[in-house]
């Protein structure tokens, strides 16, 4: 329902962002395009020179004298007038400004009054809410000329700001001009490829420069160094105090970065890690090495849980976090680490388009596995037992994962899991024991089995001694929706075994039924091993295993030397 001006296209690698009371997409070396959230109707003389709309009610208003290339009802066109009539339109996706940026000039003002602290200035104005204005002659005001003033209120006729000087009557005198910049100068949006909100500022990437002609940029052959708007102003960039660049002359590129709090801002850089502080005033802004051991190779694994800021790496899954006094530092070992075989077969080629959130206690990151092009499996991480707790996949080729978002409201609210065809999975939906798949346009959903499968930990007694290992005893409760089977082995060490003990059905006597739960044992027949582990397979339905025990004993006695 949103159009985008005429001739533009939104490419995969583009990104979007919400902030500023519009939405932004962002487009790597191509003019970024905005829209203002409105989907009221614009009647014809209240259209804004550049913007694009679409036209939904044709009265006695000719649009092609205002840009339109027809005046039927759907037509998308950008505004070079405000016309006049009674035709109606929507907002569209505009063009970000672009090319040359013009200085602000000097404000010509009429009138300039002070009443109980509140100076008045009328003038002909293009100043809204919150934009900054520089006292530039003090003529017959009390105000000292240089001063910088933030506007309470604007007008097409004046705008307002608090002072904290005598009462003035009206002055024709002063004059004033909207914030100059120094050195290079102000710039416009430099085509990012992403942007993040920061401290009430737009903080993305400076790999473009802005041209002289409109929608036009240039490689700057810097990949290593960010920039960041003016406070609420999303056109504005300071080309002197607002850029940071890090680890210059190093094949670094930046990634991506996360907002935290204190007024931290964290860059991750391909090979190192940075952290912007103080932007508030970017004069006084600083940036430190937090390290140059590791990096992150894609940006929307970033997902910030508590203290810490989780990504992935080439070694996995690492996290920052802030200890004593706000020191933020990185841990050294990989949150990953107790899956490293499953880190290991991430497609090294397509790592880049891992997605991650964070729901319900849980790190939800989709990854390439093997050979896969796009990623085809979702690991979880569970912040409450501190464990990796699932690898979920689908057998299907055609299953993949673009995109993982944290939406809904009430019992709709969870993860969704958005695939390049545009199709929205809704993940732990069903306590049923099959998915319901669907992995191409109009087709029905499929259901499939839920193939889980567990492994305990492995029973050694506390010592390395040889056991003779001789029965088991589980608790297993089945789903409501379903009936429940599965399939029970058990795993020797020194010396390796691998031993059957059989089905859930046939130690229970027969699947075991929804909503029910039973105790069953069975002999492991004294199978020698320093330790012992046990795997579940399960068939059908989506059993629960509530606690699993072993019994053994000492096999090798002697007190003499063991050979």
């Amino acid at each position: 329902d949103i159009a985008y001006p005429a001739g533009e296209t939104v490419p995969p690698a583009a990104s979007m962002l919400q902030t500023f009371n519009k939405v932004f997409i962002f487009r790597k070396g191509q003019v970024a395009l905005e829209w203002d959230g409105s989907f009221s109707t614009v009647t014809a003389g209240s259209f804004v020179v550049g913007r694009t709309y679409t036209i939904t009610a044709v009265g006695n208003t000719d649009f092609q004298a205002i840009g339109a290339s027809a005046d039927t009802i759907g037509v998308t066109f950008t505004a070079t007038g405000v016309g006049s009539g009674t035709g109606t339109a929507t907002s569209a996706f505009s063009k970000v400004a672009s090319g040359t940026y013009t200085q602000p000039t000097i404000l010509d003002i009429s009138g300039f009054v002070i009443t109980n602290g509140l100076a008045t200035a009328t003038v002909s104005n293009t100043l809204s809410q919150g934009d900054k204005v520089i006292l530039v002659t003090a003529g017959g005001s009390t105000l000292t000329k240089g001063n910088q003033f933030t506007v309470s209120e604007a007008s097409s006729s004046a705008f307002k700001f608090f002072v904290d000087t005598a009462d003035v009557t009206n002055q024709t005198d002063v004059e004033f001009t909207q914030k100059v910049s120094v050195g290079l100068g102000f710039t416009h949006m430099p085509a990012p490829e992403f942007a993040v909100y920061h401290q009430r500022r737009l903080v993305m990437p400076f790999q473009f420069s802005v041209d002289a002609s409109v929608n036009s940029y240039t490689s700057r052959g810097i990949l290593d160094e960010v920039i960041a708007s003016d406070i609420l102003d999303s056109d504005t960039y300071d080309q002197i105090y607002a850029q940071y660049r890090f680890n210059a002359g190093e094949a670094d590129f930046t990634v991506g970065m996360h907002s935290f709090s204190e007024d931290n801002l964290m860059v991750f850089n391909r090979n190192s890690i940075h952290l912007i502080s103080n932007t508030t005033a970017l004069q006084s802004a600083s940036t430190k090495l937090l390290t140059d051991e590791v990096g992150c190779i894609a940006r929307q694994t970033i997902t910030q849980v508590g203290n810490q800021v989780i990504f992935l790496s080439d070694n996995g899954v690492y996290s920052t976090q802030f200890f004593d006094e706000y020191n933020l530092r990185g841990t050294e070992t990989p949150l990953s680490e107790p899956i490293n075989e499953t880190i290991k077969r991430i497609n090294k080629d397509q790592s880049t388009q891992a997605v991650a959130v964070y729901f319900d206690n849980r790190y939800f990151i989709a990854v390439p596995l093997d050979d896969a092009l796009r990623n085809n499996a979702i690991l979880i991480y569970n912040f409450l037992n501190k464990q990796w707790e699932s690898i979920d996949s689908v057998d299907s080729e055609d299953w993949d994962i673009e995109n993982l978002i944290v939406a809904g409201e009430g019992s709709k609210r969870g993860v969704y899991a958005i695939n390049q065809l545009g199709g929205i999975h809704k993940l732990d939906s069903r306590l049923q024991g099959d998915d319901l798949i669907n992995v191409s346009i109009g087709s029905s959903n499929v259901a499939k089995d839920v193939k889980g499968s567990i492994t305990t930990r492995q029973y050694t007694f506390g010592d390395m001694t040889r056991k003779n290992w001789k029965e088991f005893q589980m608790h297993v409760e089945s789903s409501a929706d379903n009936n429940s089977n599965f399939t029970l082995s058990a795993e020797t060490e020194n010396p390796d075994a691998s031993i059957t003990l059989g089905t859930l059905s046939s130690l229970n006597g027969g699947d075991l039924l929804k909503a029910e739960d039973v105790s069953i044992r069975g002999r492991i027949g004294n199978r020698r091993g320093h330790g012992i582990q046990f795997t579940v397979n399960n068939t059908q339905g989506r059993p629960r295993i509530r606690s699993l025990q072993t019994q053994g004993a000492t096999s090798f006695r002697s007190t003499q030397k063991a050979i």
